[in-house]
């Protein structure tokens, strides 16, 4: 049985809809996608179903979605991060800053100046910092931590997956 405790997704954009998927094996693995934007966002029909829909098709069906777009299980945005490291949902797409002392290591690229509207800059700092970022994700594991060029100082992006038994077929 998959850990239920082990998917976190932060990030400034959306994740949306459900994604099903039509392979032919049986499913051993049906993973939940829970966030705030709307079904049409860009982040869910540009990053999240193509990137679920590739894992679907490497897993030749093994590994299945369900995408709930604009917070449809309940609860409000600020909460998502206590879904997934609760076990409520596997993966959610939020922003760290909704959760306030959380994430006290990652909280320095919210700070005035730090970002300077270079988002490769950013994501190369926090790429190289992750080692030192990783107490703030004792209870999930990040799977990707991003700022694109939209986020502003308060809008930091991150999209973690917590600790489970099926990140080595996630690898794979």
């Amino acid at each position: 049985m998959i850990d239920r405790r082990s998917t976190v997704l932060f990030a400034g954009a959306s994740v949306a809809a459900i994604a099903l998927s039509t392979a032919a094996h049986a499913q051993e693995f049906t993973f939940s996608i829970q966030h705030f934007l709307s079904p049409k966002a860009p982040a869910q029909t540009v990053l999240i179903e193509p990137w679920a829909k590739a894992v679907e098709e490497a897993s030749d069906g093994r590994i299945a979605f369900e995408i709930f777009p604009a917070m449809a299980l309940g609860g409000a945005p600020p909460e998502l991060y206590s879904q997934v490291r609760d076990g409520v949902v596997d993966i959610v797409w939020t922003l760290p800053g909704y959760t306030p002392g959380t994430f006290p290591r990652l909280e320095v690229f919210e700070l005035p100046s730090v970002h300077l509207g270079d988002a490769r800059a950013t994501n190369l700092a926090i790429q190289d910092m992750m080692d030192d970022l990783a107490a703030d994700f004792e209870d999930v594991h990040p799977l990707l931590v991003h700022v694109h060029t939209m986020c502003t100082p308060a809008m930091r992006c991150i999209w973690p997956m917590g600790r489970s038994k099926a990140l080595p077929i996630l690898k794979a």
